[in-house]
């Protein structure tokens, strides 16, 4: 009988490029956006597309290229969370002033506000601002329950070793729960300071959601991931399971006694 055999889902990072806006993207495409085909990180972005945690940016596109906004982020963890625990609560909301009564992001940026997963400067949100790698590791590990931080961080990284201790815990938590192995294998960095982009967000939002949703298969990530299927029997029992690269179940066949 066969071994149950790991997934591995890749960690790489794709670097920051010039933006999809005049791109012309033919009719027929796979998927649910025009402008993924092919992108390392196409299976995550379905992934939260399948949720509800993103409708993408506009005319079937996602704009993966695209660096994230706080304001943008605000809405992708706020739906998140709801996905997994619920509509947030929102007791005391507060009031920035650069934000519009009217602006979508809203009601996203007030509960990031006041649930500390993007914090204010000076009382503004600053819708528009970009966010860093850095800044998702807190965004992370501050909006996921499930998510832990050691007590006494000792960095992994080469590059993060003189950051805040706070920064350097979210950064190692992040990492031990699989949902980064950094952005360069030698040495090892993180590169905290640079722009994530919507491909990257999808995935670390992708991998933060699997660790609290049991998958069939071991979910581990490592650079040499394959996309496809995988079809496995368990040590423990005898039904034949069909999962994707993400450890979920596609079809499960139960063998017939002879």
């Amino acid at each position: 009988m066969m071994a149950i055999v790991a997934i591995f889902v890749s960690a790489a990072v794709t670097p920051a490029s010039a933006n999809d806006y005049g791109t012309t993207f033919p009719d027929a495409f796979e998927g649910t956006f025009s402008d993924d085909d092919d992108n390392v990180h196409e299976a995550n972005i379905e992934f939260i597309a399948e949720k509800g945690i993103t409708l993408g940016c506009e005319n079937n596109r996602f704009c993966p290229a695209e660096i994230v906004t706080r304001a943008q982020m605000a809405a992708f963890l706020y739906r998140a969370v709801e996905h997994l625990y619920g509509t947030p609560n929102l007791n005391t909301p507060t009031q920035f002033a650069d934000v519009a009564d009217d602006a979508w992001y809203k009601l996203y940026a007030q509960w990031a506000a006041d649930n500390n997963v993007i914090r204010p400067v000076s009382g503004n949100f600053y819708p528009g601002g970009t966010v860093t790698r850095v800044d998702v590791a807190e965004m992370l590990t501050a909006a996921f329950d499930h998510l832990t931080t050691p007590l006494s961080p000792q960095s992994i990284f080469a590059d993060t070793v003189d950051m805040t201790e706070s920064a350097i815990s979210a950064i190692e938590g992040i990492h031990a729960a699989g949902i980064t192995q950094g952005c360069v294998a030698e040495p090892l960095l993180y590169c905290p300071y640079s722009g994530v982009t919507r491909a990257q967000m999808a995935s670390f939002i992708a991998r933060a959601i699997l660790r609290a949703e049991p998958t069939v298969g071991l979910v581990v990530n490592q650079p040499e991931s394959a996309e496809g299927y995988l079809l496995f029997t368990p040590r423990s029992h005898s039904d034949i399971y069909l999962i994707d690269s993400l450890g979920r179940k596609i079809h499960t066949w139960t063998p017939k006694d002879n």
